[in-house]
């Protein structure tokens, strides 16, 4: 066998090797960790420890379909009117 297949056989080993890290990397859960803590979901009990203030920022934190600023603003201001019209009808 040449010394250039040997390097190659080596190399295709290690990448193996690499690969198959990577997947039991990929798919261990940590055992200390409940399913709504690794999904970033908060516990009833936290969200009513915190005000509405913290809440409403929360909220404005999470993911939008909207990418720009200024179209979050305008998304609320229009909510904030549709809300004004309806409770201006009663």
């Amino acid at each position: 066998m040449s010394s250039s297949t040997r390097k190659a056989k080596k190399m295709l080993e290690r990448e193996q090797r690499k690969r198959s890290q990577r997947m039991e990397n990929k798919f261990k859960k940590p055992e200390n960790q409940s399913t709504n803590q690794l999904l970033g979901i908060k516990s009833i009990a936290e969200m009513q420890k915190k005000g509405i203030g913290e809440n409403i920022g929360d909220q404005l934190k999470l993911a939008w379909y909207f990418e720009k600023w200024y179209e979050k603003i305008i998304l609320v201001v229009l909510c904030a009117l549709g809300m004004w019209k309806i409770v201006g009808f009663f």
